[in-house]
């Protein structure tokens, strides 16, 4: 009984003792012992009128055709919104709609692509069918980079379907390519790029076919933000050409860098001198070294490395040459035991589709332990590895002469890879607020927003301004049916975050794929609906209780009426 149906029952009983009583101090005779058989009878009648019994029925099968579904012959068939008006559908606005009007529903069957996110919930309990059509050609899934940093790296990954060979390409807000790459036998692939000014920027993917006709694109959103610049601390014990083309790197990425290398002769060039000291570390979040700085360092500084790292410092050791005994050990203290290095080896340097080739080097290190590997070449070979100290990053890498990159025209191969390894060491901080917002929102689709302290507000690319509701069930979510796609904005001031509406046409496949897997959970295992799914209960007809209520009240006003006359 629901609360409805219990303050119903309530009233009626009040109202039945009430009458009960008033009856009850009347003399005894035939006309009193009537009326307090007939008022109770009559107040079941009335309740059983205005709820009727429950029927077990064997309960029907409904069919729901969505988008892209083809019309069907026979049967209880009902259109949805996005399938359009297919013969022989009747038009719902929704699915809660029609199974209101259709109580005795046993089983749903969907057909077309699959229920949207406004149905889904109206499934409940029901045991559900439904069979995902083939899938449709083309990017059926990208991923959205997240938030980054100008001049910081950034990969998205996805899948084609539809084609057995051909390539996918990055493009730049102004349609250049950035990336290439071929998709392999399953569709997957995987791209590169690098973010340049900040704000919200829309690159693109595209699918080539194996002649080179474009097959599907689709948006790439990027949200490039101006984060606290990163301080990074270099020290060399020598000049190499490094160290300029890190510095050009550090400029163009916005990178806070203080250099200081050595010379001989107790002269140094580069930056004022800093103690390395933990009150100087704490105010930096990486600092790196090649193996000239590292084997110079005394036994308190490296102490203070330590106790720096292990506050959320992020430590990179660059190996260009051989270790000293002494050296070797300091590392191996930090967790990062290392074995060979005399020698250089070539480097199998990741080539995308129109970059030139670059023959690299490194050292033959490799560690004696096991190691989170840092980077890694075109072969899969680590050349870089690193380990985790209290809240901090150690890592070292034996890449020797990256600087050939940008002298060959390579500087964007040469920032993505300065980049991720900063990104994987540098000291963790956090930036702008704790929203849940799904990836990815589609235009016309409810999507539910996570972790909102208040009642904000979104903003969409028209300037209109939309007021959320948490839901409070939940306490800190609330649901958003965007009408537009393009950009929006969750909240004001310091605390807006910026995410991006898809528009289901721009991105058919991967709209229809995601319908397809949502639908898919739904589904009920045939094992149970065979064990005890196919009968319904749905209300029972109220005219045999309205009769019966009629009757009896008639009979209690004619008793009534005898003992006046």
């Amino acid at each position: 009984m629901n609360p409805w149906q219990i303050a119903t029952a309530g009233v009626i009983a009040l109202a039945t003792l009430v009458g009960l009583w008033r009856v009850w101090r009347q003399p005894r005779s035939a006309r009193r012992a009537g009326l307090l058989a007939l008022q109770p009878l009559c107040a079941l009648a009335l309740y059983f009128t205005l709820y009727p019994l429950p029927r077990a029925s064997e309960g029907g099968t409904l069919v729901i055709l969505t988008r892209g579904a083809a019309p069907v012959g026979s049967g209880d068939v009902i259109a949805l919104p996005e399938a359009g008006a297919p013969q022989g559908a009747v038009p719902v606005p929704d699915l809660a709609t029609a199974l209101r009007q259709r109580p005795g529903v046993a089983r749903l069957q969907v057909l077309g692509e699959g229920l949207p996110a406004r149905d889904r919930d109206a499934v409940a309990a029901l045991p559900l069918q439904f069979q995902a059509p083939a899938p449709t050609p083309g990017l059926a899934g990208l991923s959205t980079p997240p938030p980054v940093a100008p001049g910081n790296a950034f990969a998205v990954e996805g899948q084609v379907v539809g084609w057995p060979r051909g390539r996918v390409e990055l493009l730049d807000p102004a349609g250049n390519r950035v990336d290439a790459a071929p998709f392999d036998a399953q569709g997957r692939f995987r791209l590169q790029g690098q973010a340049r000014l900040a704000g919200q920027v829309l690159f693109s993917v595209r699918v080539l076919d194996a002649e080179g006709r474009e097959r599907d694109r689709q948006p790439l959103p990027l949200q490039v933000v101006e984060p606290t610049p990163l301080r990074v601390w270099i020290l060399a014990g020598a000049p190499q050409p490094e160290w300029k083309y890190l510095r050009r790197w550090a400029a163009d990425a916005g990178v806070t860098l203080h250099t200081q290398i050595a010379v001989g002769g107790g002269l140094q060039l580069g930056d004022a001198p800093k103690p390395l000291d933990a009150a100087t570390l704490a105010g930096f979040d990486l600092l790196w070294l090649d193996e000239r700085a590292w084997s110079g360092l005394s036994a308190s500084q490296r102490a203070a490395v330590r106790e720096a790292t292990r506050g959320g410092l992020g430590v990179l050791v660059r190996l260009a040459g051989p270790l000293d005994n002494g050296a070797r050990q300091a590392l191996a203290s930090f967790g990062l035991p290392l074995q060979g290095g005399n020698a250089t080896t070539p480097v199998s340097w990741p080539v995308a589709e129109g970059e030139t080739p670059v023959v690299l080097g490194r050292r033959d290190f490799a560690p004696d332990t096991a190691l989170s590997v840092l980077a890694r070449d075109a072969g899969g070979t680590p050349y870089a590895w690193w380990r985790g100290i209290g809240q901090g990053r150690i890592g070292v890498t034996t890449l020797t002469d990256s600087w050939q990159l940008p002298l060959a025209g390579e500087s964007a191969a040469h920032g993505r890879l300065w980049s991720a390894m900063l990104a994987t060491l540098a000291r963790a901080r956090m930036h702008g607020a704790s929203f849940d917002i799904p990836a990815p929102v589609w235009a016309g689709e409810r999507g539910v927003i996570c972790g909102l302290a208040t009642n904000p507000q979104v903003r969409d690319p028209a300037g209109r301004v939309h007021a959320l509701i948490r839901d409070p069930a939940s306490g800190d979510c609330a649901a958003y049916w965007p009408a537009q796609a393009g950009w929006h904005t969750l909240g004001t001031g310091g605390d807006a975050t910026a995410f991006y509406v898809r528009d289901p046409a721009q991105a058919k496949a991967a709209f229809a794929r995601e319908q397809a897997l949502q639908t898919a959970r739904l589904v009920t295992p045939p094992d149970a609906v065979i064990g005890g799914a196919s009968r319904a209960e749905h209300p029972g007809s109220r005219w045999p209780a309205w009769w019966a209520f009629v009757l009896l009240a008639a009979a209690c006003g004619w008793l009534e009426r005898a003992r006046r006359v």
